[in-house]
């Protein structure tokens, strides 16, 4: 069938301009043989780079249409996203009868997701030739195809994520909570992805627009919200401010903070009192309103019966050079912060636990942006993968000098330079804390405990693919603590848990 088509057009257009109803394509230098000869191998698929040996009819389309994947507006989209929609759509390029190119000639849209596509003949490569041969054969090779766009789906607003409080039942085929193109199109759920809104968690759920289209099957994230407060029981001073001195804190289950107020303390009446915070999350929820969170603590209202005087020495001086007094009930616990101008040596000095009665305590500083030593006695090492580690002066400024990766070295001294900790490996060379570890040397052999194969770690504590099995003996050369656990090592790069042998 699509041979005779291809005949019948070769006929029109050959006999067009035999009669000479082109002269106006036809050069002083180009015989009316030869250009009936051009013709009939064009048409034949054989003439110019142009021929077509696949391809879609788009004459097959008037009837039935394409659908337009979502989020195209052909209406008001370039032509070369005309061009990419539309072969998505059909599956392929256009042609006429699977021998003619075939391209856009206009759109017109009946509005943003419906219309109808022209579609022409497509000669531009056979330059003065393909200008005539456009002029004729558009007259009978034209194809008129509806279109219309697929549905496109997402959460309200055109959101891909979704917030819901644990406990708050949602339907996630309520068409309310989604924003489709297609107005009323249903919401059918593919894959859930075990939602459960008892039980927090995100979910990823797969879903599709169904209407007189259907979407793409598109995944969404629905998080179901819990939340945690910390410091909801507080030792609080008779007489104090509440609003200053509460220091409770909250967070979601996705680690937001939430907006966090209480009930009034009567901090004037000494003893316990119930509090009621409500925690307002930073998410809002399905309904589009603020998801509210509410705890019950204890605040123990309590008289004063300790005094703890702070005494701040300066590191590098020796001198004394504030001194302040913290007021307080036994067993509470206060913040000590260093006087303007100056940092804690030790942060474990950042805090206190009151003790009854009257008490004292020197505090070390040195003066902001200043550095000072500790004694210090052991030995370091960079680590193996690590490459070299480069070395700075006692002021924090870097050397030319380096140590290379997998290296042991003896350290006397630590030293704090703009809040970063430092080790000394000779005179005045430091290396940061962050680029090495501590360890005690080892010279002998450890057995793993029986049971299950023991896990082990990189020096810088991830999770190795090997193992060492039940029972089995190693040999040890270094002892080292790797995010917090004791271990040993067994190769360049591999520790196991001291608890894991024996």
């Amino acid at each position: 069938m699509k041979k005779s088509k291809s005949i019948l057009v070769t006929s029109a257009v050959v006999a067009s301009l035999a009669l000479g109803t082109v002269s106006t394509a036809v050069t002083s230098q180009t015989s009316q043989a030869s250009i009936i000869d051009n013709i009939q191998n064009i048409f034949s698929g054989a003439g110019s780079g142009i021929s077509t040996t696949g391809g879609i009819d788009v004459k097959s389309l008037e009837t039935k249409g394409i659908t337009i994947p979502a989020g195209t507006d052909l209406s008001n989209s370039d032509a070369d996203t005309q061009k990419a929609a539309i072969e998505a759509a059909i599956g392929g390029t256009p042609t006429f009868y699977g021998m003619i190119p075939a391209k856009v000639t206009s759109v017109d849209a009946t509005d943003e997701n419906t219309g109808m596509i022209h579609f022409g003949p497509d000669f531009s490569n056979l330059g003065t030739i393909g200008t005539a041969l456009q002029g004729i054969s558009g007259i009978i090779l034209k194809a008129d195809v509806p279109y219309k766009t697929a549905s496109s789906i997402t959460f309200k607003n055109n959101a891909t994520s979704l917030n819901t409080k644990k406990g708050d039942k949602i339907d996630l085929e309520d068409s309310s909570l989604y924003q489709m193109s297609e107005s009323g199109a249903k919401v059918h759920v593919i894959d859930n992805g075990g939602f459960n809104y008892a039980y927090p968690g995100t979910y990823s759920i797969t879903v599709q627009a169904v209407g007189s289209t259907k979407s793409d099957e598109t995944t969404l994230t629905v998080n179901v919200l819990d939340a945690t407060i910390q410091n909801a029981n507080q030792t609080v001073l008779q007489g104090s401010d509440w609003s200053s001195s509460n220091k409770a804190t909250a967070q979601d289950s996705l680690g937001q903070a939430l907006d966090l107020t209480s009930s009034n303390v009567n901090t004037n009446k000494v003893g316990s009192q119930t509090v009621t915070y409500t925690g307002v999350d930073p998410s809002l929820g399905a309904d589009g309103e603020p998801i509210t969170f509410t705890f019950t603590g204890t605040v123990n209202v309590v008289k004063a019966d300790a005094n703890l005087t702070v005494n701040f020495q300066d590191a590098s001086t020796s001198q004394i050079v504030d001194t302040t007094t913290l007021t307080g009930a036994s067993g509470q616990s206060v913040d000590i912060t260093a006087p303007s101008g100056y940092d804690l040596v030790n942060s474990s000095d950042s805090s206190v636990t009151l003790q009854k009665g009257s008490n004292a305590k020197t505090v070390q500083v040195i003066k902001s942006g200043s550095s000072v030593a500790t004694p210090f006695s052991g030995t370091i090492a960079t680590f193996p993968n690590g490459g070299v580690v480069p070395l700075y002066n006692g002021e924090g400024t870097q050397s030319t000098r380096s140590l290379g990766a997998d290296s042991a070295w003896q350290s006397d001294q630590t030293k704090t330079i703009n809040g970063e900790k430092y080790y000394r490996v000779s005179t005045d060379e430091w290396v940061k804390a962050s680029q090495v570890y501590e360890y005690s040397g080892q010279s002998r052999s450890i057995t793993t405990n029986s049971g299950a194969v023991k896990a082990l770690y990189a020096t810088d504590g991830t999770r190795s693919n090997r193992s060492l099995a039940p029972s089995s003996a190693w040999f040890t050369d270094k002892l080292a603590n790797i995010n917090g656990t004791q271990m040993y090592r067994v190769s360049t790069n591999e520790w196991v848990a001291a608890s894991d042998v024996n």
